[in-house]
């Protein structure tokens, strides 16, 4: 069975903006997923600078009034072929990755990789296939989305803070 969209309201924006989401709940690769999930979600959660989500942020922020930021898109901007080099690199140099799973690097990647290539939608009869960026509604989504953003924060945020920290 294919997943079916659905819209999401946005009720902490102006304008109450909607967002596509594809159920997966009975995409094939749905168990796959979970379970490549709880394998990554400790690495994404080993970020610097990670929150679980915007009620953390709030609290770590306290009253700290600063400008609503929001990466417009996040999911369906990821680069898929960067963002499983980073996968990749994380798990190899994982040293508790063997306390959550038998399967090695190699069998986490490809199955990774099929996860992400059978991403099929139906929209008014039409069955469609994603072809950028991870998708919303796929429990694997997010920890390959935070494992890209610590790639980025750690190439490009963390090093220029440490450029401009020796001027």
């Amino acid at each position: 069975m294919l997943g079916h969209i659905y819209f999401l309201i946005k009720a902490h924006k102006k304008n109450f903006p909607g967002r596509a989401v594809v159920s997966q709940v009975n995409d094939p690769t749905y168990k796959i997923c979970k379970i490549l999930t709880d394998i990554l979600n400790p690495i994404a959660k080993n970020g610097q600078s990670y929150v679980e989500n915007s009620y953390d942020l709030k609290q770590f922020l306290g009253n700290l009034n600063v400008d609503e930021y929001d990466i417009v898109a996040l999911y369906p901007s990821i680069p898929i072929p960067k963002a499983l080099k980073c996968v990749r690199k994380k798990l190899l140099n994982d040293t508790s990755l063997s306390d959550r799973t038998d399967l090695k690097t190699e069998e986490i990647m490809k199955l990774l990789e099929i996860c992400l290539e059978t991403h099929f939608k139906t929209i008014d009869g039409s069955i469609l296939k994603q072809i950028d960026g991870t998708p919303i509604g796929k429990s694997i989504s997010g920890p390959i989305a935070d494992i890209f953003m610590i790639w980025f924060e750690e190439e490009y945020v963390l090093m220029l803070a440490m450029n401009f920290s020796h001027i």
